[in-house]
């Protein structure tokens, strides 16, 4: 029988997936002080994937980990996720209860992201790497993300996210480097190949991230929260790099349509004062959505513009 006083978590997915799954979990743990339980056990499953947490949890108040804690719980105490949208029966959870789900909404992850922060964003994370790259950043550095691998390589992978264009890319920069004309791209991806190859941003001289072999893939998230502006692919991985590094006045640029598939959901997804631009070939225009905080940036960016 599982404990009275948890919340279990079933972790799966790539980096930026198990941290909205902590996040979300953390959430409906700390309403109660519930004890939160990290469950690993989808990772013994595969190949590619592998749980990339255990910095984090042990940084984490009543936060542990236990492979296979999810079974001990009976469907009445389990609560799976339905869809995209925003589920205000999170809201109301209670221990003992075990959580199936991806849970990739900024509702889901405020209540818990100060904490996160705190936990994430300390020295005591930052490994030799991470503090040697920080050092190095340009002073207006813009991190740009490319999302590649599986979103390509895989058929049914592709059909359900796609790849943000060319096109997408450019237009996010021309806005940013015209806001801040002292701006230098850092480039990150999972195929640094084509990205050397394939994005040349106009007037601008690229740097180009390359983490050395065997490096947690935690911290290339946490340099690019360490960066001043965003252009973030349709991606958890860069969602959470600019969500860590996200403060008045800094500009996120991200894809709308989220999902090439046209039946997923996508307007929760982003954090209200985001920019989006068109991530398909053949729209050229980027917009801004209706919340009043994007609309009311867009104007402080044409005031801008203007001068």
């Amino acid at each position: 029988m599982p404990d009275n006083d948890s919340v279990v978590v079933v972790l799966k997915g790539g980096l930026g997936n198990q941290l909205l799954q902590l996040a979300c979990g953390l959430t409906v743990a700390r309403r109660t002080d519930a004890r939160l339980v990290l469950d690993p056990a989808w990772f013994g499953t595969q190949r590619v994937r592998q749980f990339e947490l255990e910095p984090v949890a042990g940084g984490l108040r009543k936060v542990s980990v236990e492979a296979g804690a999810a079974t001990q719980f009976p469907d009445e105490l389990t609560f799976r996720e339905a869809g995209y949208r925003y589920d205000d029966t999170v809201a109301k959870l209670t221990a003992p209860v075990a959580l199936h789900g991806y849970f990739p909404l900024p509702r889901y992850v405020q209540p818990a992201l100060a904490e996160l922060r705190r936990v994430l964003l300390a020295p005591a994370v930052r490994g030799d790497w991470l503090k040697q790259m920080r050092r190095a950043l340009p002073r207006t550095a813009v991190a740009v993300h490319v999302r590649r691998g599986d979103y390509v390589e895989n058929e049914r992978t592709a059909a359900h996210h796609g790849g943000c264009s060319l096109d997408y890319y450019s237009a996010a920069w021309r806005l940013v480097a015209r806001v801040s004309p002292d701006a230098v791209p850092v480039l990150f991806s999972d195929d640094v190949a084509w990205l050397r190859d394939n994005l040349l941003l106009a007037g601008a001289d690229r740097v180009i991230v390359e983490p050395p072999q065997g490096e947690p893939a935690l911290q290339s998230v946490l340099l690019m929260s360490a960066a001043t502006h965003w252009i973030i692919a349709n991606s958890t991985f860069s969602w959470w790099g600019a969500t860590l590094g996200r403060e008045p006045g800094r500009i996120t640029v991200a894809p709308r349509p989220w999902w090439a598939n046209p039946k997923s959901v996508d307007r929760d997804l982003l954090w209200p004062d985001w920019l989006t631009i068109d991530a398909r070939p053949d729209w050229g225009s980027w917009t801004v959505g209706e919340p009043a905080e994007r609309r009311g940036l867009l104007a402080q960016l044409g005031r801008r513009l203007s001068r």
